[in-house]
């Protein structure tokens, strides 16, 4: 009773900011019977996020704060080490953390956007490089082996370019972000990033003022935040549209009913603060869905058997 006094004080004093914002009414639990607070784990750059937490400290009345990784590897790890309790996932990289550990996390909902989600070869404006077949003995800067548009399918594409394999893998850098910024940097000749549009996007479109605004996805929130700059940067290659689904995973040491407020909590937001879900859905509208583990046992099996068989 005490604490939840303390934490009707603090709301109370939110910034000015949040003084028009609306007022969580939906389901909650006191968490506090199980564990003094609650940890949301995030990719660094993507800490606009934090637009959700005085929903989180509404819904389950204990102090609730971000933690911020430099990768989705990382991320993850966190959550296997109990540093974390809520993280965005995607297939498959809870594919390769339920073959690790399978008690570690539990699927509480999918995000399905109404945009498709393209990898990119991404070089500078001013290069001379213009197709993938000019990446040879290039150094690129990918994002993590396993997942499908920081690292299987632009490395598919430049496999089939390059057969004898004449292009530089510099590292893998944790998040798309990460691996932009070194292009960015100087610190490689290319990257991998993604885009997320409508009606999806070709190797030549400019990445302009007008695209970077419209687009979603890592340019998108890179533009916003000030680290790119439009015609900054070009495709060389894009993907074929890929579905975006994004999957929320919660620690299997929180609560059962913890996962029945957390899917009702992003459907709140989604209803009632439309600018806070923009932010989640990083531009795009999308389709919440209460999910489990045995929506994507086939796929999880079939992806498992496949890393075993690649060595990743």
């Amino acid at each position: 009773m005490l604490f939840k006094s303390f934490l009707s004080l603090v709301l109370s004093l939110v910034p000015s900011a949040w003084a028009n914002k609306p007022i969580y009414n939906g389901l909650k639990i006191d968490l506090s019977d199980y564990q003094p607070s609650l940890h949301i784990g995030v990719l660094k750059g993507r800490e606009q996020c934090a637009c959700a937490l005085p929903y989180y400290k509404q819904a389950f009345q204990v102090p609730v704060s971000i933690k911020t990784y430099m990768s989705y590897k990382e991320k993850n790890q966190a959550m296997l080490r109990g540093e974390v309790d809520v993280i965005k996932n995607d297939l498959v990289l809870y594919a390769k953390a339920y073959r690790d550990n399978p008690d570690s996390m539990i699927p509480i909902y999918e995000s399905a956007s109404n945009q498709t989600r393209q990898a990119v070869i991404l070089v500078r404006q001013s290069s001379s490089i213009n197709q993938p077949h000019d990446l040879t003995r290039k150094q690129i800067a990918f994002v993590d082996p396993h997942l499908l548009l920081g690292g299987l399918l632009p490395k598919q594409a430049l496999d089939q370019a390059l057969p004898q394999g004449g292009y530089m893998i510099e590292g893998y850098y944790g998040s798309h972000m990460n691996s932009i910024q070194q292009l960015l940097d100087g610190t490689v000749d290319a990257s991998v990033g993604y885009v997320q549009s409508k009606n999806g996007i070709k190797a030549s479109d400019a990445l302009d003022e007008k695209m970077l605004t419209h687009v979603g996805g890592v340019l998108h929130d890179m533009y916003r935040q000030g680290k790119l700059k439009p015609n900054e940067l070009k495709t060389i290659w894009v993907s074929a549209p890929h579905k975006k689904l994004s999957l929320v995973t919660m620690s299997s040491r929180l609560p059962k009913q913890a996962g029945d407020v957390i899917f009702a909590l992003r459907r709140w937001i989604q209803q009632n603060d439309p600018e806070c879900d923009r932010i989640l859905s990083q531009n795009a509208s999308a389709q919440i869905t209460r999910t489990s583990h045995e929506s994507y046992a086939n796929k999880v099996n079939a992806l498992n058997h496949y890393y075993e068989h690649t060595g990743l």
